[in-house]
């Protein structure tokens, strides 16, 4: 069932900070005059998706129906909320799906040059389609007859929602925290000052925060007692497409958070380490990579 907080006001400013990351992604790829990428179209595509679960909680609260006792209903309004509630699951999924992929494309862009980093990143993506597919799958197929998820007078039996999801969303939250040790990880090898890798480190250690709202959630949804689960996923949601589209903001951060010359400097030691890091010897195969490492390092 979906449950929020009586007041929208904080959904609301979640869901324009969203889409003005996301618009900020594209005036900063639009101003570094690189065009836009993969990553930047996926952002966008999450961005969509976590406004049609923003459209269906404000519907839910405009009609007195989110935050009510279901045991209360009509059966009308019972059918409604779980019609809602199905569609809602697919929306968070895909919403998350999206974000982490558009994190993915963009690591590639950035760390791609290492082929051990290449092939962690392509196992990441392949875990993340595993996850939103089965996501999918258990969502459509939880009861038999299928109706029976958003229509009680049916008859059948349905799988336990409350294990299912503790059990994916503790899946979520561990390839998050993946997502966000990866570049630490790589960062952590870098010839830079400390302050260089403070400042790039904690562009990409902003991730974090998406584990943590879904292991908020996982809390908050869990106890059955609670009214602002509803409002934890909101916060999950908008911290995962807010989260992806902040390490693009470069120009629009604060110097000592990240500076041009530690994304220069960056991109270059990834250059100079390949060989050293990866056994390879071809991270300098002609002028054309290097004309795209000098482009890239003025716009992440």
């Amino acid at each position: 069932m979906i449950v929020s907080t009586d007041n929208m006001t904080p959904e609301v400013i979640l869901l324009v900070i969203a889409t003005g990351a996301v618009a900020l992604r594209f005036h900063a790829r639009k101003m570094s005059k690189l065009g836009w990428w993969t990553d930047d179209w996926l952002s966008l595509v999450a961005l969509v998706f976590l406004a049609g679960y923003m459209s269906t909680y404000f519907w839910t609260e405009a009609h007195h129906l989110s935050g009510s006792d279901i045991a209360k209903m009509s059966i009308p309004q019972t059918i409604e909320i779980l019609k809602i509630t199905f569609a809602d699951i697919y929306l968070m999924s895909v919403t998350i799906t999206f974000s982490r992929l558009s994190i993915i494309f963009l690591y590639n862009r950035i760390f791609g040059v290492y082929d051990r980093f290449r092939v962690a990143l392509w196992i990441m993506g392949a875990l993340t389609m595993g996850w939103v597919i089965t996501i999918i799958i258990l969502n459509t197929f939880r009861c038999k007859p299928i109706a029976l998820a958003y229509n009680p007078l049916l008859k059948g039996q349905c799988l336990n929602m409350t294990t299912l999801f503790v059990a994916t969303e503790s899946l979520n939250c561990a390839l998050d925290l993946v997502l966000v040790l990866l570049p630490l990880w790589r960062i952590s090898f870098l010839h830079l000052s400390i302050g260089d890798r403070i400042g790039l480190g904690f562009v990409f250690l902003t991730g974090g925060f998406v584990c943590i709202t879904s292991i908020l959630r996982i809390v908050f949804t869990y106890n059955i007692n609670t009214s602002a689960s509803g409002f934890w996923l909101t916060l999950q949601l908008s911290f995962a497409v807010i989260c992806a589209c902040l390490p693009t903001l470069r120009r629009y951060l604060p110097k000592h958070i990240s500076t041009p010359s530690a994304v220069k400097s960056y991109l270059f030691s990834l250059k100079l380490g390949k060989t050293g890091a990866d056994g390879s010897n071809d991270h300098l195969k002609d002028s054309r990579k290097d004309s795209h490492d000098d482009k890239a390092s003025s716009g992440v």
